[in-house]
């Protein structure tokens, strides 16, 4: 299990972890901004906010797929790079789980609007 942990820490690498980092402060601030705020746009955009640090880690994945493909992996070494590639992912599904639930609170809260 700390193997797990430590796969998911070390793979998004010095580019995209940062990014993912950085986008899920985003959202959390936009979260804090909602809380004060009534309005229920406000909940929708922090909670598209906290969709783009898995994204990003989505794009870091196939840029570390790309070029891996490009240096001519071999067969066996795509079996080892796997879980890097999915760690990237999961890095960035852990950094938006927080401000996710925390938007999805505040639209759970706050009615639609009366037509």
């Amino acid at each position: 299990m700390e193997t797990f942990f430590l796969t998911v820490v070390k793979s998004p690498g010095y580019i995209f972890g940062p990014l993912m980092l950085l986008a899920g402060l985003a959202a959390v601030a936009l979260c804090v901004r909602a809380t004060f705020r009534g309005d229920r746009g406000s909940a929708r955009r922090a909670l598209r906010w906290s969709l783009l640090p898995p994204a990003v880690g989505v794009v870091g994945a196939v840029f570390g797929a790309a070029v891996a493909a490009a240096e001519g992996f071999p067969a066996n070494a795509w079996v080892a790079a796997a879980p890097y590639l999915a760690g990237t992912v999961l890095f960035g599904v852990f950094v938006a789980a927080v401000p996710a639930l925390w938007s999805l609170v505040l639209l759970a809260r706050r009615p639609a609007a009366l037509a």
